[in-house]
């Protein structure tokens, strides 16, 4: 059986997930704040956690922050920005041992748990707004970070076909903001939207570890009392049909070519054919037995790297290859066969097999993670529903090649970008940079 989580509703829009378990020393927890992502926040939305985590009006320093988790027996404390879908997260979370592994019981668990609600609802403030110094940092390392993407050339390029697959979208997006509107961030605008996230955001915790449901459920009363307005659930996801399929060709100082492929699946996490749609991810490009993996690398010696991977609550695939610049048609090609191969059935039983228990695998291995455990909780929550693991295995373990076939039929290429060097000109190369078509 997988781990069960026990829900628990704390006050209008908060709700708690217990799972209770011995499997893990330590207890974990993960406070989220959903907010739908959009252009008008998203930046403001991107800086707050880290903001909270620099200090709170008990704990104003990080050095003091380190000296409280240190008396709690080296206890971990952070905070992250993330994105699902169309859904923005802001994220505070902790870790402590357990009393039974600890010399002496101090009350660990709940004392982490008052102060991660000390950190969210009483932070470190100068003149009634964040600190000036909080703000301009975080802000400026946001930026730092969106700029150097280009130094990682595949998620670089990943991140730009985003960009121009879902230009007007909320899914195009950074979750970690924008590079213009982090400039303008000010502590006073920040402070005023912190104060309307509190009161418009559903929020989830989540707690995995040795402890009783009714225990931590008391324990976060008695410390988290938010200011609670009207709670604005994050709007729908945005599922567009593809039109005419477009080529965005860019140009850097590369070594490689990156090619990326966007495409529209027509299945979302929540329907039925979604363990479907992951066989066929799986069998066109996941795993080292993919097609892709198999065709465009090792038989044709196309690519340096091959993949594709899902973003199953958005319902788009990308198809990702490094390459040489004048290789660009042929494995543009080659891709296009084994999308059509997979439509048209050709899928041995070896190729089914294998997908499906390294689906299977990374399923169980999830069970081992306490972050994997509350992520995919998180994940059904947003979605709107829940695939518990066991669940989730029978339903792959029931995939036929027919399924596969008929969610490949679905499946259509919207936006191909293409990231190369100036040079490498030839017969089978892309179209020249910059062109968009």
């Amino acid at each position: 059986m997988g781990m069960e989580f026990q829900k628990v509703s704390i006050d209008q829009g908060f709700d708690l997930y217990v799972a209770p378990t011995d499997k893990f020393k330590t207890t974990w927890l993960k406070l989220v704040l959903r907010r739908s992502l959009n252009a008008d926040e998203h930046s403001l939305n991107a800086v707050l956690p880290f903001v909270l985590r620099r200090g709170t009006r008990r704990h104003p320093t990080a050095r003091d922050i380190a000296r409280c988790m240190e008396e709690l027996y080296g206890a971990q404390f952070g905070a992250d920005v993330g994105k699902i879908g169309e859904t923005q997260q802001i994220e505070l979370g902790a870790s402590v041992a357990d009393e039974q592994f600890l010399p002496e019981r101090i009350g660990s668990t709940e004392k982490v748990v008052a102060f991660l609600a000390e950190a969210l609802l009483d932070p470190a403030l100068e003149n009634g707004v964040f600190r000036a110094e909080y703000v301009t940092q975080e802000a400026e390392i946001l930026r730092r970070r969106i700029e150097s993407l280009i130094n990682d050339r595949r998620r670089y390029a990943v991140n730009r076909l985003r960009e121009e697959m879902c230009k007007d979208e909320p899914f195009g997006l950074n979750a970690y903001g924008d590079v213009e509107q982090l400039r303008r961030v000010t502590p006073e605008g920040l402070y005023e939207h912190y104060r309307h996230v509190l009161e418009t955001s559903p929020v989830d915790m989540f707690v995995v570890g040795p402890v009783d449901p009714d225990e931590a459920a008391a324990m976060v009363r008695r410390h988290f009392r938010l200011p609670r307005g009207r709670i604005r659930q994050p709007g729908p996801v945005v599922v567009r049909t593809p039109g005419k399929e477009r080529t965005v060709v860019e140009h850097r100082d590369v070594q490689q070519g990156v090619l990326v492929m966007g495409l529209r699946t027509g299945v979302r996490y929540p329907d039925d054919d979604y363990p479907a749609l992951q066989v066929y991810n799986g069998i066109l490009g996941a795993f080292p037995h993919s097609k892709l993996f198999v065709n465009v690398r090792e038989r044709a010696s196309l690519a340096y790297y091959t993949w594709s991977q899902l973003e199953g609550t958005k319902g788009v695939m990308m198809i990702t290859a490094g390459i040489a610049v004048e290789k660009y048609r042929q494995a543009l090609g080659i891709v296009r066969e084994q999308l059509e191969a997979v439509a048209a059935g050709d899928v041995t039983d070896a190729e089914l097999e294998q997908t499906k228990k390294g689906l299977i695998n990374a399923l169980l291995s999830g069970r081992d993670s306490p972050s994997r455990i509350m992520g995919s909780r998180l994940l059904g929550i947003i979605n709107g529903r829940l695939r518990p693991v066991d669940e989730h295995i029978e339903e792959l373990k029931a995939v036929t090649v027919e399924d596969v076939r008929r969610v490949a039929a679905r499946v259509r290429p919207d936006t191909i970008y293409f990231l190369r060097s100036p040079e490498g000109n030839g017969p089978d190369a892309a179209p020249g940079p910059g062109a968009v078509r």
